[in-house]
């Protein structure tokens, strides 16, 4: 394991920049321990059999997790393709003979390489349903309620991303000027999650409503929302 995360430091820097070390140490421990498993059933080659369905299944789930924060196909993949070294380190540890040595990194090297088009395939897969939902996102006009005479409310709703932040941060800022609007509601109940990218798009959209004489108003935070936003140092009486 020590040998594998040392491999991801020198070439793949941008993992530990992107995820913490224990996020990285469970997804480790949890496909070596996958790994270990399908594997004493002596099956190397054939990866669609069941003895590797739970090790397939942890991978799919780790590639939808890299899709959501960000990762390359190319960082995802590498995440299994730098395994590589340490099984072959380990191989040359117990296995002094050379031919015998050779056969089994052959064995094991090829093994490996599938697992590792499995996640570069699975990756994609979750990306490109990510592009298609987010895209359907935008496609969504926010809706507006005018509350009353210079109060306006957009009760939001669904995944909310920094594009579709972006689109409502432009609806609202027209609907302000269309409607002389005084004060916004900007009712977020609907919302389950934000990440920091989003959360500063809305910051930046509230601050731009009180340039144009508008007080913007959030409500029906979430937990995990409030949280972020406490992160990023944010005071709105200011």
């Amino acid at each position: 394991m020590d040998t594998w995360k040392k491999n991801i430091r020198a070439k793949a820097d941008r993992t530990f920049k992107m995820m913490t070390v224990d996020e990285f140490d469970k997804q480790a421990r949890s496909f070596v321990t996958e790994f270990v498993t399908a594997i004493s059933s002596e099956n190397y080659e054939d990866i669609t059999r069941p003895e590797y369905q739970k090790l397939l299944t942890m991978l799919k789930k780790t590639s939808a997790s890299r899709a959501e924060q960000g990762f390359t196909p190319t960082e995802t993949a590498f995440f299994i393709m730098s395994f590589k070294e340490a099984v072959n380190k380990y191989i040359g540890q117990h296995i002094k003979e050379p031919k015998k040595l050779a056969a089994e990194i052959m064995i094991f090297g090829s093994l490996i390489d599938k697992l590792a088009l499995y996640t570069f395939e699975s990756f994609v897969a979750t990306r490109e349903k990510i592009i298609k939902e987010q895209a359907a996102a935008l496609e969504f006009t926010n809706p507006m309620i005018m509350v009353w005479e210079n109060l306006i409310a957009f009760p939001l709703q669904g995944i909310l991303d920094t594009q579709r932040m972006a689109k409502f941060a432009t609806e609202m800022l027209n609907a302000i000027r269309r409607h002389d609007a005084r004060v916004v509601l900007i009712d977020l109940t609907a919302i389950p999650a934000m990440d920091t990218a989003t959360a500063n798009r809305l910051i930046q959209a509230i601050e731009a409503a009180r340039l144009m004489g508008a007080e913007a108003v959030i409500t029906g935070l979430s937990p995990e929302i409030a949280s972020i936003i406490v992160k990023l140092g944010i005071d709105f009486r200011a």
